[in-house]
């Protein structure tokens, strides 16, 4: 059966009772009125041979399908084995088989193989691979081939993720997802992937994010989510696993976001059902998938809701308002958003059937205060309208409650706008816009290639350019940009916050209240030594480490770590400020309890041509335990007075009284 008889059909699902004309329909799929007449009687033999009814023709109205049978066509789809997904003859779709093949295949490609999937030939594949392979390069991936293995794809998996789906959702998108969700119940069996799922286990994963999310963003939203989960699967069942290119301080950002909690309950959701572990890291890039796209919601503001619905939001909103101080009204979207899940709600509680939430114990935890008041509110409700809500669902609506809060947040703070450019756009600007957007206050508002740069950059408004190419000959006057690579690593995380702070741009995790204790309360007169000299920046580690050691904050081999760390990734590293370093080694084993020690030379060491006068070393058992104390150690190191007049100290007392000024100026 062609692919354009199903998506005929799709079509038809989508319009509903409606009839709709051959001239919409192929304004709509791109195709000649003749490809959809004889589209039209392919549909027609699929759906009698399955025992439907054929396509309803009136003259002068159009074409429909029979409303009846819409739900049990719209399975037979999902069921059906000889669907045509893509079309072969053309290369964009054959390019998103072999890139698909590529990712989730448990061998490497074998040209043969893979022609004979597609029903092509093997001279046609060879051509692709050739293009593809320079496709692919110019995203930053590397296409290998071994003459006795095959083809295998190096790739950055989030990246390589984004640009498949951005591939297989231009080809399913612009239709019904009817056939792009037939294709995922089926997708296992392409390209020798080996890995099926079922319709029930598609179905139950789609009805419960439905539940989870209480939303559709954009109309290929959930369809995002779902080709996000199931490719977590697939690449949960390979037998090779993927580095991860997420730094801890972006998985310490995200994690304090309630799209945390729903990316969260939809991880959860999707392990319970494939029965099968994820990778650590997909739900901090599934959180960063809810929360990059703008949030539309099903209902529009036209909706009359049902007289409860609108007491118990009223309710739910007032009493939460005269508890902390945001305004949660003006934040329309989440307003339709709770109303929308107050309506699921009530429906729920009619039928004994309210939803389980086993995120409950880390929310009542995380949001402790905002879940008693929202419990508060509900149990006003119940004795007004006699029924009785869970705690499960009371954590569901306090999330809706943070995530309005982390918004509400943003409205006060001065965000820069930036815009991105990667060699040809897309995927790796994509990737790097959700990573640069979790951990800086920034909103970029375009991603460029850098053909586009100079011919778009003037109409756009944009303060500032991330690059991962070369741009210093046509940046315009007066823009500044930073350079840096497509992975995001440990350097470009430090040159970025090097380049924002510049521009009064802060981390996201610098608005939050920080915790644990201050600074001065670790710097007690024992953890602060003042030396002539050390022979060398390793010395200095020893010597800087050693109160830790004596203060019984870590164990000996803490400083063998440092030193080991300081190897790793250059002395320079740990220079954080003219003359300062930090010295530290990341959580150990090795660590028995926070520590903050200071060592002060009158003589400097030595590296790479830096003086270095002061050394800060910091031993750790977590990472929230010395973050107040590093907020303000960045603030004080900020002002070149402070480490001027810091190079001057020679006892304890004075070193006191100059913390003491600056924080009270500060």
């Amino acid at each position: 059966m062609k692919k354009s008889a199903y998506l005929i059909i799709s079509e038809l699902l989508n319009r509903g009772e409606d009839y709709t004309s051959i001239s919409s329909i192929s304004e709509k799929l791109n195709l000649s009125k003749s490809t959809i007449r004889s589209s039209i009687e392919d549909a027609d033999f699929f759906l009698t041979s399955a025992g439907f009814d054929s396509i309803e023709k009136v003259t002068g109205k159009g074409i429909r399908l029979n409303h009846a049978e819409f739900d049990d066509i719209h399975g037979y789809i999902i069921r059906n084995n000889e669907i045509q997904f893509f079309d072969t003859t053309n290369i964009e779709e054959r390019k998103a088989i072999e890139l698909y093949s590529l990712m989730y295949s448990q061998k490497n490609i074998v040209l043969n193989e893979l022609a004979e999937k597609m029903s092509v030939s093997e001279r046609t594949v060879n051509n692709d691979f050739n293009q593809l392979r320079i496709f692919l390069s110019s995203y930053g991936f590397n296409l290998d081939y071994d003459k006795r293995k095959g083809y295998c794809l190096t790739a950055n998996r989030f990246a390589a993720r984004n640009l498949l789906n951005q591939m297989l959702l231009s080809i399913f998108g612009p239709f019904e997802k009817t056939l792009l969700y037939a294709f995922l119940v089926k997708a296992g069996s392409y390209g020798n992937v080996g890995i099926g799922i079922s319709r029930d286990q598609f179905e139950t994963l789609r009805i419960g994010l439905e539940q989870i999310l209480g939303f559709i963003s954009s109309n290929d939203f959930l369809a995002n989510v779902l080709l996000f989960l199931t490719e977590s699967y697939f690449d949960a069942c390979r037998e090779d696993s993927f580095p991860s290119m997420m730094q801890d301080i972006e998985r310490k950002n995200i994690k304090e976001t309630a799209a945390f909690r729903l990316a969260q309950l939809s991880i959860l959701q999707a392990q319970g059902i494939f029965k099968t572990e994820f990778s650590r890291d997909d739900v901090y890039y599934l959180t960063e998938l809810l929360s990059y796209y703008p949030l539309t919601w099903k209902n529009s503001l036209s909706v009359n809701y049902p007289f409860e619905t609108e007491m118990m939001t009223n309710t739910i909103i007032s009493y939460v308002s005269t508890k902390l101080s945001y305004d949660f009204y003006s934040d329309e979207d989440f307003v339709k958003s709770l109303k929308n899940h107050l309506l699921g709600l009530q429906s729920r509680i009619q039928y004994h059937k309210q939803m389980l939430n086993p995120l409950l114990p880390s929310i009542k935890e995380q949001y402790s205060a905002l879940f008693d008041y929202v419990r508060q509110a509900f149990e006003r409700i119940e004795r007004n309208l006699g029924i009785h809500v869970i705690e499960d669902e009371v954590a569901f609506i306090t999330l809706y409650f943070a995530s309005s809060i982390d918004k509400l947040r943003l409205k006060d703070r001065t965000i820069k706008n930036i815009a991105i450019v990667c060699n040809s756009g897309n995927a790796v600007s994509r990737f790097l816009q959700y990573r640069i957007s979790s951990v800086f206050d920034v909103n970029v508002v375009d991603i460029l290639s850098k053909n586009e740069l100079k011919r778009r950059l003037p109409g756009i408004n944009v303060e500032m350019v991330v690059s991962v190419v070369d741009i210093k000959d046509i940046i315009p006057t007066g823009i500044p940009y930073c350079l840096i690579s497509g992975a995001f690593d440990q350097n470009d995380y430090l040159k970025l916050s090097a380049f924002f702070r510049k521009f009064n741009v802060s981390s996201s995790s610098e608005n939050r209240e920080p915790e644990g204790k201050r600074l001065l309360e670790f710097l007690s007169e024992e953890k602060v030594q003042f030396l002539d000299s050390a022979r060398n920046f390793d010395e200095l580690i020893k010597l800087g480490g050693k109160p830790l050691v004596d203060g019984g904050d870590c164990l000996p081999d803490y400083i063998h770590d440092m030193l080991i760390c300081a190897h790793s990734f250059s002395n320079v590293y740990m220079v954080i400020a003219p003359g300062v370093a930090l010295l530290h080694a990341g959580i150990s084993k090795n660590v028995i309890r926070p520590g903050i020690a200071l060592t002060l030379l009158s003589h400097p060491v030595y590296v790479q041509g830096k003086s270095i006068f002061c050394a800060f070393a910091l031993c750790a058992t977590d990472k929230v335990s010395h973050a107040k104390a590093l907020k303000e150690l960045g603030e004080l190191l900020n002002e070149a007075e402070f480490i001027r007049r810091l190079a001057e100290i020679r006892s304890y007392s004075d070193l006191i009284d100059l913390i003491i000024i600056f924080e009270k100026e500060k």
